[in-house]
């Protein structure tokens, strides 16, 4: 196994189940209703998609179906992450993280996944649309990854003031727009 620790690594597997759960919390899925319909304790299925437990092609499959998936869709996916990944100067593992001791996509993917787009607000698409840089088009996961700008965002969200209103020029303008149901309505 070579890889040139210098560089942000990734095990192939790690990508597989990233990919399944961000499927699982788009289709807005627990982690109690994924397991029950796999026939496993909550436990295995969490410690799964944390790519805890060495990867388990049939669980895999059996989560994709699950989840209407095709598993070949999702690998296909996942190549074109690590092509584009690899493009990006990211090294692919197609062996167990924890030979290497770590997985810079896992640790990136869970620090996504704190930020109010990682926890299913203002998603732009759905993971599983197939991944073109020439069209922009990356999920979100992907782009915090890939994009320090991005990740700054993500990480430091600008604060707007709930009475504000780009749309008007002074606070009376504002205070005019009142609901029906405000008590000091006019």
């Amino acid at each position: 196994m070579y890889y040139d620790n210098s560089r942000p690594i990734f095990a192939f597997s790690t990508m597989c189940m990233i990919l399944l759960r961000e499927c699982r919390h788009e289709r807005r899925a627990s982690v109690e209703l994924i397991a029950d319909r796999l026939n496993v304790p909550s436990s295995t299925w969490e410690k799964a998609e944390a790519a805890l437990i060495d990867f388990d092609f049939n669980l895999f499959c059996r989560a994709c179906d699950v989840m209407q998936l095709a598993p070949s869709w999702v690998i296909h996916i996942g190549e074109r992450y690590v092509a584009i990944l690899r493009d990006s100067g990211w090294d692919v593992l197609f062996t167990k993280p924890k030979e290497v001791g770590r997985d810079d996509m896992l640790r990136k993917a869970k620090d996504f996944w704190k930020t109010d787009v990682g926890q299913g607000y203002l998603r732009e698409s759905s993971i599983m649309v197939e991944p073109d840089l020439i069209r922009n088009v990356a999920a979100p996961l992907f782009r915090y990854a890939l994009d320090p700008s991005y990740q700054e965002l993500l990480d430091n969200p600008i604060a707007v003031s709930p009475g504000f209103s780009p749309t008007f020029s002074d606070r009376a303008e504002q205070g005019s727009m009142r609901s029906p149901s405000d008590p000091t309505f006019e």
